[in-house]
Protein backbone atom coordinates (compact mmCIF):
# COMPACT_ATOMS: atom_id res chain seq x y z
CA UNK A 1 0.00 0.00 0.00
CA UNK A 2 1.52 3.30 -1.07
CA UNK A 3 0.41 6.59 0.51
CA UNK A 4 1.56 9.83 -1.10
CA UNK A 5 -0.50 12.98 -0.92
CA UNK A 6 1.83 15.47 -2.55
CA UNK A 7 4.56 17.75 -1.28
CA UNK A 8 2.49 20.45 0.44
CA UNK A 9 -0.18 18.17 1.84
CA UNK A 10 1.02 17.13 5.28
CA UNK A 11 1.97 20.49 6.73
CA UNK A 12 -1.56 21.75 6.23
CA UNK A 13 -3.46 18.50 6.87
CA UNK A 14 -1.89 16.70 9.83
CA UNK A 15 -5.23 15.24 10.97
CA UNK A 16 -5.87 13.73 7.55
CA UNK A 17 -2.31 12.37 7.42
CA UNK A 18 -2.80 10.66 10.80
CA UNK A 19 -6.15 9.16 9.72
CA UNK A 20 -4.61 7.66 6.58
CA UNK A 21 -1.64 6.11 8.38
CA UNK A 22 -3.76 4.79 11.26
CA UNK A 23 -6.15 3.17 8.77
CA UNK A 24 -3.23 1.55 6.93
CA UNK A 25 -1.95 0.02 10.17
CA UNK A 26 -4.87 -2.41 9.98
CA UNK A 27 -3.27 -4.05 6.93
CA UNK A 28 0.37 -4.30 7.99
CA UNK A 29 0.06 -8.00 8.82
CA UNK A 30 -0.39 -8.74 5.10
CA UNK A 31 0.97 -5.66 3.28
CA UNK A 32 3.93 -3.36 3.56
CA UNK A 33 2.86 0.26 3.78
CA UNK A 34 5.08 2.96 2.31
CA UNK A 35 4.22 6.51 3.33
CA UNK A 36 5.86 9.44 1.57
CA UNK A 37 5.64 12.51 3.80
CA UNK A 38 6.58 14.76 0.88
CA UNK A 39 9.30 16.68 2.68
CA UNK A 40 11.97 16.46 5.37
CA UNK A 41 10.13 18.74 7.83
CA UNK A 42 7.01 16.57 7.94
CA UNK A 43 9.10 13.42 8.11
CA UNK A 44 10.95 14.74 11.16
CA UNK A 45 7.63 15.42 12.91
CA UNK A 46 6.41 11.82 12.50
CA UNK A 47 9.59 9.74 12.20
CA UNK A 48 9.80 8.91 15.90
CA UNK A 49 6.08 8.48 16.57
CA UNK A 50 3.81 5.46 16.64
CA UNK A 51 2.72 6.31 13.08
CA UNK A 52 6.14 5.16 11.84
CA UNK A 53 6.20 1.67 13.27
CA UNK A 54 5.79 -1.99 12.45
CA UNK A 55 5.38 -2.73 8.78
CA UNK A 56 5.09 0.95 7.88
CA UNK A 57 8.01 2.59 6.12
CA UNK A 58 7.75 6.36 6.38
CA UNK A 59 10.17 8.36 4.25
CA UNK A 60 10.42 11.99 3.14
CA UNK A 61 10.56 11.15 -0.57
CA UNK A 62 10.05 8.05 -2.70
CA UNK A 63 10.77 6.83 -6.22
CA UNK A 64 7.03 6.83 -6.98
CA UNK A 65 7.18 5.00 -10.31
CA UNK A 66 9.29 2.19 -8.84
CA UNK A 67 6.81 1.76 -5.98
CA UNK A 68 3.78 1.85 -8.28
CA UNK A 69 5.29 -0.95 -10.36
CA UNK A 70 4.82 -3.17 -7.28
CA UNK A 71 1.90 -1.61 -5.38
CA UNK A 72 -1.48 -3.20 -4.67
CA UNK A 73 -3.08 0.16 -3.83
CA UNK A 74 -2.23 3.84 -4.13
CA UNK A 75 -3.70 6.44 -1.75
CA UNK A 76 -3.26 9.87 -3.32
CA UNK A 77 -4.59 13.42 -3.63
CA UNK A 78 -5.47 12.54 -7.26
CA UNK A 79 -3.11 14.92 -9.00
CA UNK A 80 -3.02 14.24 -12.73
CA UNK A 81 0.61 13.08 -12.79
CA UNK A 82 0.18 10.65 -9.88
CA UNK A 83 -3.04 9.25 -11.30
CA UNK A 84 -1.50 8.85 -14.77
CA UNK A 85 1.40 6.92 -13.27
CA UNK A 86 -0.94 4.68 -11.26
CA UNK A 87 -3.04 3.96 -14.36
CA UNK A 88 0.09 3.21 -16.37
CA UNK A 89 1.06 0.52 -13.85
CA UNK A 90 -2.46 -0.83 -13.25
CA UNK A 91 -2.76 0.20 -9.60
CA UNK A 92 -6.18 0.84 -8.02
CA UNK A 93 -6.49 4.22 -6.31
CA UNK A 94 -8.09 5.78 -3.26
CA UNK A 95 -8.51 9.44 -4.14
CA UNK A 96 -8.63 12.24 -1.57
CA UNK A 97 -8.77 15.37 -3.75
CA UNK A 98 -7.63 18.59 -2.11
CA UNK A 99 -7.68 21.37 -4.72
CA UNK A 100 -7.21 22.43 -8.33
CA UNK A 101 -7.95 19.69 -10.87
CA UNK A 102 -7.90 16.97 -8.22
CA UNK A 103 -11.68 16.81 -7.54
CA UNK A 104 -12.41 16.31 -11.25
CA UNK A 105 -9.59 13.77 -11.69
CA UNK A 106 -10.81 11.87 -8.60
CA UNK A 107 -14.39 11.84 -9.91
CA UNK A 108 -13.26 10.55 -13.29
CA UNK A 109 -10.99 7.85 -11.85
CA UNK A 110 -13.29 6.60 -9.12
CA UNK A 111 -16.85 7.33 -10.21
CA UNK A 112 -16.65 7.15 -13.98
CA UNK A 113 -13.84 4.64 -14.67
CA UNK A 114 -14.26 2.71 -11.39
CA UNK A 115 -10.51 2.36 -10.88
CA UNK A 116 -10.83 3.16 -7.20
CA UNK A 117 -12.75 4.97 -4.50
CA UNK A 118 -13.14 8.71 -3.96
CA UNK A 119 -13.25 10.00 -0.40
CA UNK A 120 -13.84 13.52 0.84
CA UNK A 121 -10.85 14.79 2.83
CA UNK A 122 -12.93 16.77 5.29
CA UNK A 123 -14.04 16.56 8.92
CA UNK A 124 -16.36 13.61 8.14
CA UNK A 125 -13.48 11.33 7.14
CA UNK A 126 -12.65 8.68 9.73
CA UNK A 127 -10.10 5.93 10.18
CA UNK A 128 -12.94 3.43 9.75
CA UNK A 129 -14.03 4.96 6.41
CA UNK A 130 -10.49 4.77 5.04
CA UNK A 131 -10.04 1.26 6.44
CA UNK A 132 -13.26 0.06 4.77
CA UNK A 133 -12.21 1.64 1.46
CA UNK A 134 -8.82 -0.07 1.58
CA UNK A 135 -10.49 -3.37 2.42
CA UNK A 136 -12.99 -2.98 -0.43
CA UNK A 137 -10.30 -2.38 -3.03
CA UNK A 138 -7.98 -5.12 -1.79
CA UNK A 139 -10.81 -7.68 -1.60
CA UNK A 140 -12.62 -6.83 -4.85
CA UNK A 141 -10.55 -8.06 -7.83
CA UNK A 142 -12.63 -5.87 -10.14
CA UNK A 143 -10.65 -2.78 -9.16
CA UNK A 144 -7.32 -4.42 -10.03
CA UNK A 145 -8.75 -5.90 -13.24
CA UNK A 146 -10.11 -2.55 -14.46
CA UNK A 147 -6.85 -0.81 -13.51
CA UNK A 148 -4.89 -3.36 -15.52
CA UNK A 149 -7.24 -2.96 -18.50
CA UNK A 150 -6.63 0.80 -18.46
CA UNK A 151 -2.91 0.18 -18.06
CA UNK A 152 -2.93 -1.73 -21.35
CA UNK A 153 -4.82 1.12 -23.03
CA UNK A 154 -2.48 3.70 -21.55
CA UNK A 155 0.61 1.94 -22.86
CA UNK A 156 -0.82 1.87 -26.39
CA UNK A 157 -0.56 5.64 -26.63
CA UNK A 158 2.68 7.50 -27.12
CA UNK A 159 1.39 11.06 -26.81
CA UNK A 160 4.77 12.63 -26.15
CA UNK A 161 6.30 10.96 -29.21
CA UNK A 162 3.39 11.89 -31.45
CA UNK A 163 3.44 15.48 -30.18
CA UNK A 164 7.12 15.83 -31.08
Amino acid sequence: IYVSMGTVFNNENSTLFKILVEACKNFTDKYAVIVSTGDEKTYEIYANTSLNSGNILMVPHTPQVEILKRAHLFITHAGMNSVSEAINYGVPIICLPLSGDQPFVAWRVADELQLGIRLQPDETLTIETVKMSIQTILNDPGYRRRAQEYSILSKQYAGHKEAC
